[in-house]
């Protein structure tokens, strides 16, 4: 797998809100140009989720660059048939850090912590929140391909280590089930404040 075999759309670099800091102004121009709008893209930006430091990756193709750079990274099958590359960055090159990791295991919580879990929609799902000071800060980071004959789509990348799918009637049994069981156990992060 090289960096040239992998596509990518507009779709893929607006859903990658969820995942960046920033939105350049040139992928802006070219979303607006595409009918997206504009509330939408900061609806994104602002959603809870893992995000990217603005030094390592503000785009899908800094952030592929990033990943054929990393100190290593290996891939794995998913239950989907999609890939799933993780990767491990140590230079200090973009500032020394990947991202922030907004979701995370319940029970890694304080109790008190536990005790402040509120389930919201995030992404069109009812998942479990609770409110933090700080993101905890992560040096890994997953990408999930689908592949064809011909290259590997791009689905999305995030900051930490990989997690299952939310969970849609449109997946598999299977993966519907292992999906539920993983979202049951974790918890995004939102940062108060």
């Amino acid at each position: 797998m090289v960096h040239s075999q992998i596509a990518h759309t507009l779709d893929s670099a607006f859903h990658m809100l969820k995942h960046f800091e920033i939105l350049p102004l040139v992928l802006k121009e070219k979303l607006l140009a595409e009918g997206y709008s504009g509330p939408d893209m900061i609806a994104n930006l602002y959603e809870p989720g893992s995000r990217f430091a603005p030094n390592f990756a503000q785009t899908i193709e800094e952030l592929l660059d990033r990943l054929f750079n990393a100190s290593s990274y290996n891939v794995e099958e998913g239950l989907n048939g999609n890939l799933v590359v993780r990767a491990v960055f140590l230079s200090k090159k973009y500032g020394g850090e990947v991202g922030t990791c907004g979701v995370v295991a319940i029970d890694v919580l304080d109790q008190h912590l536990r005790s402040k879990l509120y389930r919201k929609k995030n992404r069109g799902v009812e998942l479990w929140h609770v409110d933090v000071e700080k993101l905890p800060k992560t040096n890994d980071f997953t990408v999930i391909l689908k592949p064809t004959k011909e290259k590997f789509i791009f689905i999305t990348a995030f900051p930490g280590p990989p997690a299952m799918p939310l969970p849609d009637s449109r997946l598999s049994q299977e993966l519907f089930e292992s999906s539920m069981a993983y979202w049951n156990k974790h918890v995004y992060l939102v940062q108060s404040g």
